[in-house]
C-alpha cells in the first residue's frame, strides 16, 4: 500500500530469470546480526503489544502459524471480534488444527505517529523486528527447523515478504531460518500492487472512522524509502519462483474483501489484492473485520481455516513419511541456496548495509560422485585375448574335419582328427581359465561410474 514506484525490471541470468532491483543506500539503518540480537532485545523499549506472544503450543507441534496485523492493528485485537475476550485463532483453531504451536506479532501499528522522521521507514522496523523475534522464539522453543506458516492482514503481509527477503539474502545461518522453514504465507486484504498517497488516507480514514489524516502525521513517510510493494511484489514474486524449480515451493493464498468501507469503498480493491498464480478467495466483510470472527460458523472463517488445515495436514502427511534431514542435508540444502543465490538480487532495497552489500564468501563445495557416463572408448582390451581363442577353436575344429576326410581315406583318419582337436584344447585350457572369470566381452555392459574433482563456483573474498 505505498506511493508511486518504479517497477524493478527482471534480467535474464542464467539458467534462468532473476529481479534485479535498483541498489539504493540507506546507512542510517543498523545492520542486522545475530550477535546482537540478545542485546538489541533487551535494550529496544517494546510496548505491552509488540513482539512475539504464543497463544497456543502443542508439545508435538508439526508447525508454527504467525499471524501478523495490519495498520493500526494489534497482535491480539486484531483478532479478536467484538464482544469476544479471547483472539480466534487461540479460541477456535487448536480443536481444529490439534497439532501446531500459534504465535501472534504485535509490532508498532500506528506508523503514523507525529514522531520526528527517521531514516528507517516503518516497514523496514517492523520487518527487521518480525525477523529478529521470531528467529529468536523459534531457536529458544528448539523449533528452528520447523515449517512456518505466516497469516497477514494489510500491511502485514508487505512486512511479512520484506522479512523473508531479509532472511532469504542475510549471511547468517541463524536467520536465514524463517526463510528455510517458510512453507506458506495468507494474505488477507493485502495490497501487492501498492496504493498512492490518497490510498493511504482512505484506509487510515475508515480504520479510524476520522474524515481526515492529522496535519503532524506523516502520511509521505509511507510513500518514502522502501515502502514499495510493487518493488517488493517483483523480489518476492522472483523468490516464489526460484523456490518452485527447486521443488521447494512457497504456497501462497489471498483473500479479498467484499464489502464496501461506508463512503469511501473498497479499502484494497480485488485488483490490488490479486497475487499472481493465486485464485482469490472473497471475504463478505469489510477491511477490518475480515479477519474477525465470532464462531467457527462465520463463513469468512470456515474459508481461512480450511486453507490452514490443508497446509498443516500436508506438513504433517511430510513429517511422518520423511527421515529428520541430518547434518549433510542440511549442508546441500545451504549449498544449493548458495549456488543459486544469483537467481535473486544480492542488493538489498531496503535493508541494512550487511544485509543489502553481496555477500563474499567462500562456497561450500559441490562434489559428484558416481555419475553413470559412457566410458570413452568401446575398445576393450580383452578382446583381444577372446579373439585369439575364437580362432584357435575354429582353426583347429576346422583342421580336424578337413584331416578327418583326409585321413579317412586312408583308414587312420579318426586318431589324426583326435589328436588335432585334444592339441587345440589344450591351448585354450589356460588362457580360458585365466581370462573368462574377468571377461565381460559375452555379459551384459554394466554401468561405467567415476567420480568429479570437487569444485568452486564462487569467487572467494
Amino acid at each position: 500500500m505505498e506511493g508511486p514506484s518504479t517497477r524493478a525490471t527482471r534480467t535474464p541470468s542464467p539458467p534462468h530469470q532473476a529481479a534485479q532491483l535498483p541498489d539504493i543506500t540507506d546507512t542510517s539503518t543498523p545492520p542486522v546480526d545475530i550477535g546482537n540480537i540478545l542485546a538489541t532485545s533487551s535494550s529496544t523499549t517494546k510496548g505491552p503489544s509488540e513482539g512475539i506472544l504464543t497463544l497456543h503450543d502443542d508439545p508435538s507441534a508439526v508447525a508454527d502459524i504467525c499471524f501478523v496485523h495490519g495498520l493500526m492493528g494489534d497482535r491480539v485485537g486484531t483478532w479478536t471480534a467484538e464482544g469476544e475476550s479471547e483472539p480466534w485463532p487461540k479460541a477456535l483453531l487448536p480443536a481444529l488444527l490439534g497439532k501446531v504451536r500459534i504465535l501472534t506479532y504485535g509490532y508498532n501499528g500506528g506508523v503514523l505517529s507525529n514522531s520526528p522522521r527517521t531514516g528507517q521507514s516503518p516497514a523496514d522496523r517492523a520487518a527487521n523486528n518480525l525477523l529478529i523475534d521470531l528467529t529468536m522464539e523459534r531457536i529458544a522453543g528448539n523449533a528452528s527447523s520447523r515449517p512456518l506458516i505466516l497469516v497477514a492482514h494489510s500491511l502485514g503481509g508487505i512486512i511479512c515478504k520484506r522479512a523473508v527477503l531479509m532472511s532469504y539474502d542475510n549471511a547468517n545461518s541463524h536467520l536465514q531460518g524463517v526463510y528455510m522453514s517458510l512453507k506458506a504465507i495468507m494474505f488477507i486484504g493485502n495490497p501487492h500492487k501498492g496504493l498512492k498517497t490518497s490510498g493511504w488516507a482512505s484506509i487510515f480514514t475508515s480504520l479510524l472512522g476520522i474524515s481526515a489524516i492529522p496535519k503532524d502525521y506523516h502520511l509521505s513517510d509511507l510513500d518514502s524509502h522502501s515502502m514499495l510493494p510493487e518493488v517488493t511484489q517483483e523480489r518476492f514474486k522472483a523468490l516464489i519462483e526460484d523456490q518452485r524449480d527447486r521443488d521447494r515451493p512457497i504456497v501462497t493464498q489471498s483473500f479479498f474483501e467484499e464489502t464496501l468501507a461506508g463512503k469511501i469503498g473498497l479499502t484494497i480493491s480485488k485488483e490490488s489484492a490479486t497475487l499472481p498464480g493465486n485464485e482469490l478467495i472473497p471475504i463478505n466483510t469489510s477491511h477490518k473485520d475480515m479477519v474477525r470472527f465470532n464462531s467457527v460458523h462465520d463463513a469468512g472463517y470456515q474459508k481461512i481455516a480450511n486453507v490452514l488445515q490443508l497446509w498443516i495436514s500436508e506438513s504433517e502427511d511430510i513429517r511422518n513419511t520423511q527421515p529428520q534431514a541430518d547434518g549433510s542435508n542440511n549442508d546441500s540444502l545451504q549449498t544449493g541456496r548458495s549456488l543459486n543465490r544469483d537467481r535473486l538480487s544480492r542488493r538489498m532495497f531496503i535493508f541494512p548495509p550487511s544485509v543489502r552489500a553481496p555477500v563474499q564468501r567462500p562456497p561450500s563445495p559441490l562434489e559428484i560422485a558416481d555419475v553413470p557416463t559412457e566410458r570413452p572408448s568401446r575398445f576393450r582390451p580383452c578382446y583381444i585375448m577372446c579373439s585369439i581363442m575364437v580362432l584357435v577353436v575354429i582353426g583347429s575344429g576346422g583342421l580336424g574335419i578337413y584331416y578327418t576326410v583326409q585321413f579317412d581315406r586312408m583308414g587312420d583318419g579318426f586318431t589324426a582328427a583326435s589328436w588335432i582337436v585334444a592339441i587345440g584344447a589344450m591351448a585354450l585350457a589356460g588362457p580360458m581359465a585365466r581370462h573368462y572369470p574377468h571377461c565381460s566381452c559375452w555379459r551384459p555392459k554394466t554401468p561405467y561410474y567415476h567420480a568429479m574433482h570437487r569444485t568452486s563456483t564462487l569467487p572467494v573474498s
